[in-house]
C-alpha cells in the first residue's frame, strides 16, 4: 500500500462530509496519476523525424482500423491511446519535462475553452 493508499484509507476512517469529499478527491489523484499519459522511455533516443514516423505509424493504425468491415472499438481505443503517448514522448524528445508538458496542456485547454471547443453545441461552420 502506498503513501496516497493509506491516506485515503485514513480519510475513510472518519464521518465527516469534508473527509469523504477528501477521500473522493485523493481517488481522483491515484486513479490519473496510474492512468497519466506519459512518454516511454524507450523511444525518447529517437531524433525527431524517427519520433514523427513513429506517431504517422500509431495513426495509420487507427485509420486501418476504421477502414475494416469489422471495427474492434477495443483495439481502436488502444491505438488511440497508443497515440496519445507517442504524442507525450514526442513533447519529451523536444525537452518539455512533466511540469512542461502539463503546463503546455494547461495552456491548450485554456486556448480551446476561448475557442469554445468544450461546449456541448459547438457546430463546425
Amino acid at each position: 500500500m502506498d503513501r496516497l493508499d493509506e491516506l485515503i484509507e485514513g480519510c475513510k476512517e472518519f464521518d465527516n462530509g469534508n473527509i469523504d469529499e477528501l477521500a473522493v478527491l485523493l481517488t481522483e489523484l491515484k486513479q490519473r496519476r496510474e492512468s497519466d499519459i506519459r512518454p516511454a522511455d524507450k523511444f525518447l533516443v529517437n531524433s525527431i523525424e524517427q519520433q514523427l514516423t513513429h506517431m504517422e505509424s500509431e495513426m495509420a493504425k487507427i485509420e486501418e482500423e476504421f477502414l475494416c468491415c469489422d471495427i474492434d472499438i477495443e483495439k481502436t481505443v488502444e491505438e488511440v491511446i497508443d497515440l496519445q503517448m507517442s504524442c507525450c514522448t514526442m513533447l519529451a524528445i523536444l525537452g518539455l519535462d512533466e511540469q512542461q508538458r502539463m503546463e503546455s496542456r494547461r495552456k491548450a485547454i485554456e486556448k480551446n475553452e476561448k475557442r469554445g471547443y468544450y461546449e456541448k453545441n459547438y457546430m463546425v461552420d
